[in-house]
């Protein structure tokens, strides 16, 4: 096997989540942020996110360490978004 393949096949490993029942919305995502990670082709959130947004949609300070290509943009940002969809949300229906 070549370099590259070993590569590709370790960040395979990475991104892979031995649970297949775990999903965007089971780990508490809203339905318009399940649907964007659809549309981007995520089908199911790695192993960093599978543990990092749940408690981060909590509020909880999360530290995580995973390697590059693992998924921790995606457990940093998804739950950034949520929180911002939920506030303006409010505020617009604050506002009528």
């Amino acid at each position: 096997m070549s370099d590259s393949e070993s590569n590709a096949s370790s960040t395979e490993d990475l991104l892979k989540n031995d649970d297949q029942s775990c999903t965007f919305a089971s780990i508490g995502l809203c339905s318009e942020i399940v649907d964007i990670t659809k549309q981007i082709n995520w089908s199911q959130p790695t192993k960093i996110q599978q543990e990092a947004i749940p408690p981060a949609l909590k509020g909880k300070d999360v530290v995580g360490l995973a390697e590059t290509g693992s998924g921790k943009t995606g457990a940093f940002v998804l739950p950034i978004l949520e929180k911002l969809l939920d506030v303006n949300q409010r505020k617009f229906e604050i506002g009528r």
